[in-house]
């Protein structure tokens, strides 16, 4: 059996491009659909990856507050061990007065008096003093001195004593006697005397002075008393 198409050519082309259109619209449709699920799924991985850059963000700024508290600490711990460093270097060279005081003390002869201890930095420690010239008696050792009646006196042997003395103290070295000379303290005869010594560490230059009474005058001490 033929089929007969009674439609004119120009009608079926029009169908045939309707379809056409048809199937390209939906295509394109497809193709939109497509492309805005790709949008949507990016826009969403955007917006997650967003997330996460705010929160390292925040992260971020919390570590760096923390990190500027720590250095704050770690500047002040360098500042405080700076400062702990200068005081130890001060009390290290710092020369102790109590201590030296209380050695001499021990060591300076009952003849003997200091008056003034100064201190430098290159010129060490002086000490000036007193030693009274006093009689010496019959079972004393004189130095063959007389004063102006004839009488024999002790003379520089108590100085001569300090010097010996003072070269017990561990903490002193290079010990001279820069003067000794005959003097008056208070109406007797003294000397008056002068010594240096040099600390085997170096000190902080300070001064101090001291003067102890000289022994009384109506009992002298002899040159034998006092840890002669």
């Amino acid at each position: 059996m033929t089929n007969i198409n009674l439609l004119p050519p120009e009608i079926a082309h029009k169908r045939k491009l309707e379809l056409r259109r048809l199937y390209v619209a939906m295509a394109g449709g497809a193709a939109i659909g497509v492309i805005a699920l790709i949008y949507v799924g990016m826009g969403l991985q955007v917006s997650r990856a967003n997330g996460e850059l705010e929160e390292l963000k925040q992260k971020s700024q919390r570590l760096n507050a923390a990190k500027i508290q720590l250095q704050q600490f770690a500047d002040r711990k360098t500042e405080l061990q700076s400062k702990q460093k200068i005081a130890e270097q001060v009390v290290a060279n710092e020369i102790k007065w109590a201590k030296l005081l209380n050695e001499l003390s021990m060591v300076i002869p009952v003849e003997c008096w200091i008056e003034s201890i100064k201190a430098g930095e290159e010129e060490g420690l002086t000490f000036s003093g007193w030693s009274v010239d006093q009689t010496a008696t019959a079972s004393t050792e004189t130095t063959g001195s007389t004063d102006a009646t004839g009488v024999a006196t002790v003379g520089h042997k108590p100085v001569a004593k300090w010097l010996v003395r003072l070269s017990l103290i561990k903490d002193l070295t290079d010990i001279w006697l820069t003067s000794s000379a005959g003097n008056t303290f208070q109406d007797r005869t003294a000397i008056k005397f002068e010594s240096t010594a040099k600390w085997k560490t170096a000190h902080t230059p300070t001064s101090a002075s001291a003067a102890p009474a000289p022994p009384a005058a109506n009992q002298p001490a002899s040159p034998s008393s006092g840890g002669g």
